[in-house]
């Protein structure tokens, strides 16, 4: 794991002095991250999620305990989604239900502390969902209650998926397709459970406009008029997630900039946050043509910018903003084992990393602009303290006050990499139609190179399995269940 300098826990004990406690104490603990970039708690929870440590796991994440977020709400989703994959699923969509209503007044509020940030970091503020991550709280309601079969409650956090994905359907890109068609074809899916057709048909025709043949029809109606009796059938819809979500990383950029910026941030008021918005265009122009663009992980935590040099202390801003770490493997695609045959393969219905980069995407700018205001500011209190300082004890104290107010400016400045990180990286859907009765169903990582190809159980194209249990396939009805394929 990788430990914060000596220099940096030096100039923490300084920060919390300035900023606040608890804000230092948590600035410091970001640096404390595994090779991945991950935060080391966020690392050791997935690999205890991945390896079935979800007993122990739980109560680790449950408030104040020692893998759980400093953030109340993020602290709630972490909560419910490890009780969900404990099969605590009363618990689960106990919290979640808690997390909906907080998590929808941080979104739809303007924050309170957005200023705070301005002289600290963005941790400051309260962390806030993006949409896809919205989206889920409900997703996992609605697998909780079905998983209780409680139907009518599932069609509850159907309706309110439902009326989340037409509030953003103008907000979405062609990365977010996918994820929202899916989660439009399974909010039908638990209508049609609870025996809602009309609603479910409205969900099914609503993915499959949006997602085109990445999702599974809807089963056709039975055929009217007389023909010979057919051994009575039922539908099972898999729901099959794997890996883990892209997560966050911490970017430090590095920004040259002209004098007459110098100038402008050394002074205090509007002047010079209007040099900062004018440079924060600057700055959103030339990630353009930056490897990674400023927005994914490209194998280095820094960025120069603007032909900057290391030494050039006095024209020089550090920047942090959050950029995405793609999973280096993904799980081979799925198949459904059925009664120890293979059967259909599992259609990658949603990219749930590529929706979330999309949801920062839009709001990158503005994480963007508030650094740089947020530097501006921190440089021209290192200015004014110098002339304070040089005027009464010299020259040489001035210098080293700017040097102390500067160490904790960039100690301090850290990007907030907060998200649901137990989030699963795609979730896929297959339909199967099934003679009515109970069948075993697992899922299984397909071989080679994700191809799905006829055979048994047995067959070398099938890794290690998921059980599904024993399903009831009831005429006429669809039965909704799932797993998860950990990295």
């Amino acid at each position: 794991m990788r430990r914060p300098p000596a220099s940096v826990i030096a100039a923490g004990a300084f920060c919390a002095a300035l900023t606040g406690c608890a804000l230092a104490a948590a600035t410091l603990a970001s640096y404390d991250t595994a090779p991945s970039g991950l935060e080391v708690h966020d690392e050791r929870l997935r690999r205890a999620l991945a390896t079935g440590a979800t007993d122990s796991t739980i109560r680790r994440v449950r408030r104040k305990g020692d893998w759980s977020p400093d953030d109340r709400l993020l602290g709630l989703l972490y909560e419910g989604s490890v009780a969900y994959y404990a099969g605590r699923y009363d618990e689960s969509a106990r919290v979640l239900d808690r997390a909906a209503a907080m998590a929808e007044d941080r979104y739809t509020k303007s924050l309170s502390k957005e200023a705070l940030s301005i002289v600290t970091n963005d941790r400051a503020l309260p962390w806030v969902p993006g949409e896809t991550e919205l989206l889920f709280i409900h997703y996992y309601g609605m697998l909780d209650y079905t998983r209780r079969g409680m139907p009518d409650e599932a069609a509850v956090e159907a309706r309110q998926l439902s009326a989340l994905l037409q509030r953003f359907a103008d907000q979405g890109d062609a990365t977010d397709a996918g994820t929202r068609a899916a989660l439009h074809y399974l909010a039908g899916a638990v209508f049609e459970a609870d025996g809602e057709a009309t609603d479910a048909d409205v969900a099914y025709r609503i993915a499959r406009a949006i997602g085109d043949s990445l999702v599974p029809a809807a089963r056709p109606a039975p055929a009217t008029g007389r023909r010979t009796a057919a051994p009575p059938t039922g539908d099972v819809l898999v729901v099959v997630e794997d890996g883990f979500v892209a997560h966050r990383v911490d970017l430090s950029v590095y920004l040259a900039f002209a004098g007459g910026d110098a100038a402008a941030f050394a002074t205090s008021g509007e002047r010079s946050r209007s040099a900062a918005l004018g440079l924060s265009a600057r700055v959103v122009n030339e990630l353009a043509s930056v490897e990674g663009n400023g927005l994914y992980y490209t194998g280095t935590n820094s960025l120069y910018l603007g032909g900057a040099k290391r030494g050039d202390d006095d024209y020089l801003l550090k920047l942090s903003w959050p950029v995405y770490r793609r999973p280096t493997r993904r799980v081979p695609a799925a198949v459904v084992v059925v009664d120890d045959s293979l059967s259909d393969g599992v259609r990658l219905a949603g990219d749930v990393t590529e929706a979330a980069i999309g949801d920062y995407r839009r709001i990158q700018a503005r994480v963007i602009s508030r650094s740089i205001v947020r530097a501006a500011a921190k440089y021209a209190a290192a200015k004014v303290a110098q002339k304070k300082v040089e005027k009464k004890h010299g020259e040489e104290a001035g210098w080293l006050a700017k040097l102390a107010v500067n160490a904790v400016g960039a100690v301090m400045e850290r990007a907030d990499t907060r998200s649901w990180h137990l989030l699963p990286d795609r979730v896929g859907l297959v339909r199967l139609t099934l003679p009515a009765g109970p069948h075993t169903l697992w899922v299984s990582p397909a071989g080679g190179a994700g191809g799905v190809r006829p055979g048994v159980a047995g067959d070398a194209t099938v890794g290690a399995r998921v059980p599904l249990g024993t399903v009831e396939v009831r005429p006429g009805t669809v039965t909704i269940v799932s797993a998860r394929l950990w990295r």
